[in-house]
């Protein structure tokens, strides 16, 4: 199976939560393919900036 972690680096917490979930995915289910993104690398340079 393939997962996708999504969130952004607007704080501590959402870094955290999202380390958390993947580490204990992968604990639970080493054979599946997890991946993390940080969603503002897709949002415009204004976005970023204003959000």
């Amino acid at each position: 199976m393939r997962i996708l972690i999504a969130t952004v680096t607007a704080g501590a917490g959402h870094l955290q939560a999202a380390a958390a979930l993947e580490e204990a995915w992968r604990a639970l289910r080493p054979e599946d393919v997890v991946e993390k993104v940080d969603l503002l690398d897709f949002v415009s340079r204004l976005h970023r900036n204003v959000y």
